[in-house]
């Protein structure tokens, strides 16, 4: 019999007992206590066992995250495919025609181009919507949640403003991207017009019941009403093997965060994900941007060992040293220390990591972390069990950066620590309740932002609607006639169309802007011009060429395996052999100093060292043992080494120096060493 029904049947022959005089008050409420406390004993064994059971899904949950996170790094892990072929390389895995489905939306005064895009953070393993996300920054002056502001345009150098020719604008403009192309200061100090941003993607369980649209796109938001009809939809995609055609569906998962130890009732969080841009402090150099060669994408295409920079394929790693070593931190901690989580700004928050405080891992003064700052490393209080004090944020994942924030629609991480201590005969069970609320990062492209976003020497009016410009869809810019009135912020076109060279059209079907059109300035007179917002790679610009202006540096959840780690070992050591192999059937030629001294009389020796010797000398502080040409008779043997900046030898024929008097320096032919 089922408890409820056991206590009300009870609960009736009790009245009908005292109604016959059979029984007492007494003995009733005894037999109602009796048959409730049957009901209450039942009903907690089932809500420890719902417990438990939430606890079981919360701790699954967790082991899959663990998997993932041991699988791989957090990176990219998947853009959506569309061809294949004979081998598994010609599908795309993080990179196809695009790394990221990355595309140009110039027509737009702030939108980043990205499509879709699988992405695992801190063992989350999640789909993104079409992504389109714009060129803004956690507010400065706001802490309220997700708060943003744009980012300042760079200003145009005055040499530019100062002319009033517009072809004269033009040239002085096309120098300035010439300077920055080529790196050189001298032509023109580009640096404080070419400002470099770090964009990247934040994720953290949040407990919004309602549906959050992640961050803000001109083009593009999830299409559902509520989180449930989203991973409905994204589901029955999964099983169909179809999709959104507008791509506004994100597979986003729900988990259990914890479940109340009195209740046992279990909170569940939201996992959600944004796209934000922060300025770069410093100048970012070119030569710091080095592109990680993709042959899944470059073998079947025919371009193993060309210049690829320039496709949008093309991803990089941001790296400031000339040659690889190991480091603990690097430029991307430094930059990433300037940006803030989910408090939008640096609040001076501290974390105690199982009793020790967390201090910064670099800087001459021991100083603790500001934990609402974005950081993969830390420098423990103490020694943990190996003697280190050093801390990689994740276990074995270089790409993760964590900020702490009081902001209350993050779930927080609710944990106890427990001891027992001894107080006189009896055993003492004290716990500590720890709680905290916890976002991550993981970079995805360096982006910097030029004067043309700002340069308008037509003095086109601009209005923030969408359809000022068009006149709500009565213009099309493309004659004088139906030239767009102003500009608006989908139709975003002030550059001169003579800035670039000859007609542009993309051949990629992702991308929005026309190669010109005709728009009308303050004056009602119709300029043909270019689009001005954020490009990949600029058109043509004539003396220049194609301009780079996004640099992809997200990293691939992939890489952290130890297959891949051990292909990339691979592929490196067979390109430095492959180098080192040309390196040694090209020749450089020696001369020694002629000598005088007679006998032998008059002469001097030459021979040659392989490139690839030569650089180990150079470079390595190397040596090597060469043989002389014959000349009066003899030759020599020589130990050569590069020192005091030039080449010499150690040792003469087993002599510190060559008894017929030939003086220390070898010179290279300088046509051999020119290129080298």
């Amino acid at each position: 019999m089922k408890p409820i029904t056991l206590a009300v049947t009870l609960l009736v022959i009790g009245v009908v007992s005292v109604c016959h005089g059979e029984s007492t008050s007494e003995q009733l409420s005894e037999a109602i206590a009796s048959a409730f406390k049957v009901y209450e004993d039942r009903l907690n064994n089932v809500e420890a066992y719902f417990a438990n059971l939430a606890r079981q899904v919360m701790l699954q949950q967790f082991n899959s995250e663990q998997r993932v996170r041991t699988d791989g790094y957090s990176g990219v892990k998947a853009i959506r495919g569309s061809h294949h072929g004979p081998a598994n390389y010609y599908s795309k895995s993080h990179v196809g025609t695009r790394f990221m489905a990355i595309h140009d939306h110039a027509d737009f005064i702030r939108t980043m181009g990205m499509g879709e895009i699988n992405v695992v953070i801190n063992g989350v393993d999640f789909s993104t919507r079409h992504n389109d996300y714009k060129l803004v920054m956690s507010s400065t002056s706001s802490t309220e949640y997700h708060a943003t502001e744009p980012i300042p345009f760079p200003e145009v150098p005055p040499s530019v403003t100062e002319l009033d020719d517009i072809d004269a604008q033009t040239e002085e403009m096309r120098t300035y991207f010439k300077a920055f192309a080529t790196q050189n200061t001298t032509l023109r100090d580009y640096r404080p017009y070419f400002k470099a941003n770090l964009c990247y993607m934040e994720a953290a369980w949040t407990l919004d019941k309602s549906i959050e649209e992640p961050f803000e796109s001109d083009r593009h938001q999830l299409d559902a009403a509520s989180w449930l009809e989203l991973q409905s939809l994204i589901r029955y995609g999964a099983y169909t093997g179809t999709k959104s055609p507008d791509e506004n569906f994100a597979h986003l998962p729900t988990t259990i965060m914890h479940v109340n130890k009195t209740t046992g009732e279990p909170a569940f969080a939201q996992w959600n994900y944004r796209i934000l841009c922060s300025p770069i402090e410093q100048d970012i150099p070119l030569k710091y941007l080095k592109q990680v060669e993709d042959l899944q994408h470059d073998f079947p295409r025919n371009r193993v060992g060309a210049d690829n920079k320039n496709l949008r394929s093309a991803r990089f790693v941001l790296y400031d040293h000339e040659d690889p070593k190991y480091e603990r931190v690097g430029l991307l901690d430094y930059i990433f220390y300037n940006i803030s989580g989910k408090d939008n700004r640096a609040t001076g928050l501290t974390q105690q990591s199982y009793g020790y405080p967390l201090y910064l891992p670099y800087g001459e003064t021991k100083e603790l972390q500001d934990t609402s700052r974005y950081a993969r490393a830390t420098e423990l209080g103490g020694e943990d069990a190996m003697g280190n004090k050093f801390l990689a944020r994740g276990f074995n994942d270089p790409n993760l950066w964590c900020a702490e924030t009081t902001q209350p629609r993050v779930a927080p991480i609710i944990t106890e620590k427990c001891a027992t201590e001894r107080v006189g005969k009896r055993k003492v069970e004290t716990c500590e309740s720890f709680e905290t609320r916890f976002s991550w990062a993981i970079p995805l492209e360096i982006v910097y932002m030029t004067p043309l976003f700002s340069w308008n020497p037509y003095k086109i009016p601009y209005s923030d609607s969408r359809t000022t410009a068009t006149e709500k869809g009565k213009l099309n810019g493309a004659t004088e006639g139906k030239a767009y009135n102003g500009t608006d912020l989908a139709h975003y076109y002030i550059t001169p169309v003579q800035f670039y060279k000859g007609t542009f059209d993309s051949n990629d079907n992702a991308d929005t802007a026309k190669g010109g059109v005709w728009v009308r300035d303050a004056t009602d007179t119709p300029r043909k011009c270019s689009a001005a917002g954020p490009r990949i790679i600029t058109p043509n610009i004539e003396g220049v060429g194609n301009v780079r202006l996004r640099y992809p540096i997200a990293p691939v959840h992939g890489e952290g395996s130890a297959v891949w780690k051990e292909l990339n070992a691979f592929k490196d050591l067979y390109h430095s052999q492959s180098v080192a192999k040309e390196e040694k059937s090209k020749l450089v030629h020696f001369r020694m100093a002629t000598t005088f001294k007679n006998p032998p009389g008059e002469h001097y020796h030459e021979f040659t060292l392989s490139v690839f010797d030569f650089k180990k000398i150079r470079d390595e502080g190397q040596s090597r043992m060469v043989t002389t040409s014959l000349n009066q008779g003899h030759t020599h043997d020589l130990l050569v080494v590069y020192r005091r900046g030039r080449f010499e030898y150690k040792s003469c024929s087993g002599v510190s120096k060559c008894s017929d008097g030939h003086l220390r320096d070898l010179t290279p032919d300088p046509e051999d060493v020119a290129n080298i």
